[in-house]
């Protein structure tokens, strides 16, 4: 079983939720969590992929880009607070 670094232990570690107990659940939300990007912009393509497989009149007539605004994640980003976040982390974990 994985050990997980000190903070970043998935819900279930500590906590009495069944639904997280299972050590192989553990696993796969670990693996899942690990494997988001660190920069949370909007996935565009994502947007396509859902404009293919839910073919709606409404949802079709319009680009993916009038569904989502990344301005707030732009803004974090360019200020350098997203990195600050992750220097923090990895300086934390490094101890």
């Amino acid at each position: 079983m994985t050990k997980f670094p000190h903070g970043l232990c998935p819900l279930g570690c500590g906590m009495d939720v069944a639904l997280y107990t299972d050590p192989a659940m553990l696993e796969g939300v670990y693996a899942e969590a690990t494997d988001l990007p660190n920069k949370p912009y909007p996935s565009i393509e994502g947007l396509k992929n859902m404009q293919a497989v839910y073919p709606i009149l409404a949802l079709t007539r319009k680009k993916p880009e009038d569904f989502v605004d990344a301005s707030f994640v732009t803004e974090l980003d360019k200020s350098g607070y997203i990195d600050s976040l992750y220097k923090q982390a990895n300086a934390g974990a490094a101890k």
